[in-house]
């Protein structure tokens, strides 16, 4: 090969690992001004000694989306009072799902009062806090959860239901 050929080809080649990755481009810098939600693991304890037992809470999960409005206040309520912290994954689906359209009610403070109620923090309606925060923690959604976002989410697009259900494996947080 010709001195001539060679020198486009070492100019490409260092051209190629100029654009690569650097060693600074694995490295966070957290921003000390930052307002984004931090987790704080917090296990609510239930305000009541009500346990919701699993076929119940699927139930209820169903009605927040497929009830009356004196059907999902029913839901909320007794939610509540059991203080069940597994629903503050349907919660924060039910919240998304109300400002874009999917969920006609509960109205958006409704919806934020019972996070508050059921995980201790105080983000009302901010889902990106929200959905920061449950991603640090340990926290696991009812039975029948990823159906039931499958189904909610199959409004925008039908295949979001066949995607998600709960007889297809996860490697991931579903969440």
């Amino acid at each position: 090969m010709s001195v001539w050929r060679m020198i486009p080809l070492a100019f490409l080649l260092v051209w190629l690992a100029a654009c690569g990755p650097s060693e600074t481009d694995a490295t966070p810098i957290a921003d000390e001004n930052s307002s984004a939600a931090t987790a704080v693991p917090t296990t609510p304890s239930p305000v009541n000694n009500t346990i919701i037992d699993d076929e119940e809470a699927r139930a209820l999960m169903f009605n927040l989306t497929d009830g009356s409005p004196s059907e999902v206040d029913a839901a909320l309520a007794q939610i509540l009072e059991a203080g069940d912290p597994r629903f503050i994954a349907v919660l924060i689906e039910l919240l998304r799902g109300r400002q874009i359209g999917l969920v006609q009610y509960p109205d958006l403070v409704q919806i934020g009062e019972s996070l508050d109620a059921l995980s201790g923090q105080s983000w009302g309606i901010d889902w990106a806090k929200w959905i920061t925060w449950y991603g640090g923690t340990d926290l696991t959604p009812p039975p029948g959860f990823t159906s039931w976002k499958g189904q909610l989410l199959a409004q925008i697009d039908p295949t979001f239901g066949q995607f998600l259900q709960d007889s297809q494996p996860s490697n991931v947080r579903v969440e």
